[in-house]
């Protein structure tokens, strides 16, 4: 199981495709009978992004919102040097979390 909130490096990146394969989530609802927030959820989203402009989910960002609002600081890349100012992550025990380095 992970612990981290994030990878330290792209070289320890998986595609996303194989990790929506790997870490399919049981259906717990009926579709349409709850609404609620699914990890997973936006993770295929990105993925339909990825299939539709035929790139990673993080350049389809960078081209077309990001770089037309100069918004320099910001990406979706994991283990990026692109945004030099990068937030902390806390876990639920309030812990800070780390990239994994494995």
């Amino acid at each position: 199981m992970n612990t981290g909130l994030f990878i330290a490096t792209d070289e320890k990146s998986k595609p996303l495709k194989e990790v929506l394969r790997k870490y399919k989530p049981n259906q717990v609802f009926k579709p349409g009978e709850v609404a609620t927030y699914s990890n997973y959820g936006i993770s295929l989203a990105g993925y339909i992004i990825e299939r539709i402009y035929g790139k990673p989910y993080y350049e389809s960002v960078q081209e077309n919102i990001f770089k037309p609002l100069r918004m320099r600081n910001s990406t979706f890349k994991q283990g990026s040097t692109l945004a030099p100012i990068v937030s902390k992550g806390y876990g639920i025990d309030g812990k800070e979390r780390r990239p994994i380095h494995t």
